[in-house]
């Protein structure tokens, strides 16, 4: 079974999103085993990473992820060069795994097959 549906997010989640992801793999860790080195809940980092959950990095975050990784400056962890859009819309294809007995898991997986930006509407004094 297959869903397509957008959200909205800050680009600069996204990419800090994306950004932790590509750290993440690069260094072995798993969702739960970042989430546990940032003394987090075990499904935070995947929460995250899962797009259509509310959760996303804080603040706060930034310095447990410097930490985990070992960089020098939080700078490390954005990517460069900083994102053109302050809001995006992403188009999601989340595709759900199947029991043996055909019935879907909970299993699911959400790839990104579209990024739009969200125009910024125009100031009324503007017009």
């Amino acid at each position: 079974m297959e869903e397509i549906i957008n959200i909205t997010m800050s680009e600069l989640d996204y990419f800090l999103i994306k950004r932790i992801k590509e750290l993440r793999d690069h260094h072995n860790l798993s969702q739960v085993q970042l989430s546990h080195k940032m003394n987090l809940s075990s499904g935070f980092v995947g929460k995250v990473e899962l797009l259509t959950a509310p959760d996303k990095y804080s603040i706060r975050h930034l310095k447990l992820l410097a930490n985990v990784f070992k960089v020098e400056s939080i700078g490390e962890l954005f990517p460069i060069p900083l994102p053109e859009h302050d809001l995006i819309v992403l188009t999601l294809r989340i595709t759900y795994n199947q029991k043996k007995d055909g019935t879907p898991s909970k299993k699911k997986l959400t790839e990104v097959i579209k990024i739009d930006p969200v125009k910024p509407k125009k100031d009324s004094e503007d017009s």
